[in-house]
């Protein structure tokens, strides 16, 4: 197997055709929950995960994305981040050309931590580093 590792955000994995990007956000580290909504909060993390894509040429296809939260959370905020994860999804490509959430898990935890796995295609593109 072989892959090629671009910088700090992606992996260009040749022989599967494809770029993988991951990131990471943490209540009071990356955000303060009473500064934004929980729609907000979707967006931004996929839409991270989504720029990390297209900055290595790549064209974003597919996500996966995990939250921890505690227990004072409600539906209504998974609800909400879910609604605004989907937004950022359509508005990153064409409509013809949307990203798809594939899959993802949710546990608890003290804080609320985001996880989200991007995977665009490589296939035909130019990828390229950060060197």
């Amino acid at each position: 197997m072989q892959s090629d590792y671009i910088g700090d955000d992606c992996a260009y994995l040749k022989d599967l055709g494809i770029v993988v990007s991951q990131d990471s956000l943490v209540e009071d580290v990356h955000f303060k929950r009473d500064l934004i909504s929980p729609f907000q909060l979707g967006y931004k993390s996929v839409m991270v995960n989504i720029s990390d894509i297209c900055a290595s040429g790549a064209k974003p296809a597919y996500l996966t994305i995990s939250l921890s939260l505690p227990n004072d959370i409600d539906s209504d905020f998974v609800k909400e981040f879910y609604e605004g994860a989907k937004k950022a999804c359509l508005t990153s490509l064409p409509l013809d050309e949307g990203v798809s959430i594939v899959g993802g898990d949710i546990t608890s935890a003290d804080k609320i931590y985001v996880s989200v796995c991007a995977i665009g295609d490589a296939k035909g593109r130019n990828i390229s580093s950060r060197k």
